[in-house]
């Protein structure tokens, strides 16, 4: 009978010593959980993550254009930052933060950064650059104006390149108004090419006018006339380029007046209808005043002259000059001028006022001079129109 009782003992032991072990281990799970549940994790770095992507959406949208190298630096980290994020927030447990995610946050943040503003920089650079040019070409723009306005009205190859140039540049100015870079450029540039057209144009028309051979045969009409008005007597000088009329007494200006010519004065006149103002060395022959001629007061010169009909005739034999046209005549200094442009059919026109000034002061046979362009004493120092 003393067996049973031994078995039972042993079997009551096993039993508690179970109880025991599972107790244990159910207290250790208890106090995993616990501390599990109250471990102080690191959170996930949510807004130095969405920090870092907005900097980056800032650096695409301005940068993209200005600043690839940093942009391109950024867009790799923010790659790495992507992963890495995705990763952590995966984990079960986060004992400790990320290293290198809070590496990767950190450069894509900064390299973002870096492109806004090293884009922002360079935009603001080109745009200064930009304005500087519109200006210098707004400047070669009036510039050429004078010389543009010259141009007989069927040259429409200047004329028309001029107008684009000034219409290409008034979009600049208000592409500049409202920072809009890439259609500034692009107005520049375009400006730039129709005014190189207006350049290369206006060079050949006035080719002549800075041909040394007629720039020294113009000098020496004009010095001849200067010489002609010495001693107390009056002479007059017309410049083309200028555009205008000098009055002359004992070899000083003392009358400048703004002049029109003929629709097309960049020529030398040579048949009647060509619509040039004839270039040489001329006299009043008539004088007329109103109602003697269309054209409030007249003073007639004596065109063409000897030299005039030997250039005619020239032009003539070498086939020059179409048939039945002659060389064409009455030629005035007249008034109703003052439209600034040429329209006359080669005339020299002045403002009324001037005609009168002009009329009073000279009597018939006063020389008058005509060039294309010439140096005269005091040139420029008076007022046009001003006695």
């Amino acid at each position: 009978m003393a067996r049973p009782t031994i078995a039972h003992s042993t079997g009551s032991w096993l039993t508690r010593r179970r109880t025991v072990i599972w107790l244990g281990i159910l207290l250790v799970g208890v106090a995993a959980g616990l501390g599990l549940a109250f471990y102080p994790y690191p959170p996930l770095p949510t807004v130095e993550t969405e920090a870092a992507r907005a900097a980056l959406q800032i650096a695409r949208r301005e940068a993209a254009q200005f600043a690839p190298k940093p942009l391109a630096k950024a867009v790799t980290a923010a790659t790495v930052m992507e992963r890495l994020y995705a990763y952590d927030r995966s984990r079960w447990f986060r004992f400790s933060r990320l290293a290198a995610l809070d590496q990767a946050i950190s450069e894509t943040q900064s390299f973002a950064e870096q492109a806004s503003t090293e884009a922002r920089q360079v935009r603001a650079a080109r745009f200064e650059q930009a304005d500087e040019r519109r200006m210098q070409l707004e400047s070669e723009l009036v510039l050429l104006a004078p010389d543009v306005k010259f141009l007989p009205p069927r040259e429409h190859g200047a004329r028309g390149a001029y107008a684009r140039a000034e219409l290409a540049l008034a979009q600049a100015a208000d592409a500049q108004r409202r920072g809009n870079l890439a259609l500034l450029e692009a107005s520049i540039e375009a400006a730039r090419r129709e005014l190189k057209v207006t350049r290369t144009t206006l060079g050949v028309r006035y080719e002549r006018f800075n041909d040394p051979e007629w720039r020294r045969r113009w000098q020496t009409w004009v010095n001849d006339t200067i010489a002609a008005s010495r001693g107390g007597k009056v002479a007059i000088v017309v410049t083309k380029i200028g555009r205008r009329l000098y009055l002359l007494r004992d070899g000083q200006v003392v009358s400048e007046f703004e002049a029109d010519f003929g629709r097309n004065a960049l020529s030398h006149k040579v048949t009647a209808g060509d619509g040039a103002t004839p270039e040489g060395r001329y006299r009043v022959k008539e004088k007329r005043s109103n109602g003697s001629t269309q054209w409030y007061k007249a003073l007639v010169i004596n065109y063409p002259n000897a030299d005039d009909m030997k250039a005619f005739q020239a032009s003539r034999k070498r086939g020059e000059i179409p048939p039945g046209r002659g060389p064409g005549g009455l030629i005035e200094i007249h008034g109703y001028g003052g439209k600034q442009s040429n329209w006359t059919d080669g005339c020299v026109a002045l403002r009324d006022a001037a005609m009168d000034r002009l009329f009073a002061a000279v009597p018939v046979g006063t020389p008058v001079t005509i060039v294309g362009v010439a140096r005269l004493p005091g040139d420029g120092k008076l007022a046009p129109d001003t006695p």
